[in-house]
């Protein structure tokens, strides 16, 4: 893992600086561990700030200003709870050498949650004929709950992005929504109870090249000048 250091001014009740602090925090949302073969671990720490003891094995790059520029490639290792399976709703499902990424149990829980365990499901998270817009009908019923399945759902697009395009239209309509908007959330969950099955596969093979895809019918982008 890559890390960096983080820098705080602590104050006190008159807002006068009372001292600095300094952390070494681990960046997790840089890893690159199912193209290097590297195996994974689990990571449960509560109260770090405590100095707890950990059970499982970290590797991190070297310190920013405290590298050894004699073996600057090195890495610190840090003795640690067993190979990583479940992770903030996300479980993880080996396949030889590649990764699968499931949010079955989270999608039960949040379809349970909205009331929906016993619906059917659908095959679309959303239908070609579907119309969102303010004031399309009649205030929804329950627009707190409204917000936290949306919210939820946002979530959900990690194994399923799938779902991202029907997700970000009803996050459009969060501070109204309608009847018309809770039915197209429902959709949603119907779509995935159907599909709770599936996941994100991460291949040990694939490149770490990032690709991006545009449509050709787009206008030409041109810089400004100055």
């Amino acid at each position: 893992m890559d890390c960096k250091w983080v820098y705080k001014i602590k104050r006190d009740q008159t807002g006068a600086i009372s001292r600095y602090k300094a952390r070494l925090v681990a960046k997790g949302f840089r890893q690159q561990l199912v193209t290097q073969q590297w195996p994974l671990r689990q990571l449960d720490v509560q109260n770090a700030f405590l100095h707890g003891d950990l059970q499982e094995t970290v590797y991190l790059q070297q310190p920013p200003g405290f590298a050894d520029p004699k073996q600057p490639d090195h890495v610190l290792c840090c003795p640690g709870y067993g190979p990583l399976s479940y992770f903030l709703g996300i479980e993880i499902i080996y396949k030889n050498q590649d990764i699968l990424m499931s949010q079955q149990k989270y999608i039960f829980d949040l379809l349970q949650h909205a009331g929906l365990s016993k619906a059917n499901p659908v095959d679309s998270p959303i239908t070609t004929a579907a119309n969102l817009a303010l004031g399309d009908s009649s205030q929804c019923a329950d627009p707190v709950k409204y917000r936290q399945i949306v919210g939820a759902l946002q979530y959900a697009t990690i194994s399923h992005p799938d779902i991202t395009f029907a997700v970000n239209k009803v996050c459009q309509f969060m501070h109204s929504p309608t009847e018309n908007h809770w039915a197209a959330v429902k959709r949603i969950l119907r779509y995935l109870k159907g599909t709770a099955t599936h996941g994100l596969l991460l291949k040990h093979q694939s490149s770490s090249i990032l690709h991006a895809y545009i449509d050709a019918s787009l206008p030409t982008l041109m810089a400004l000048p100055g």
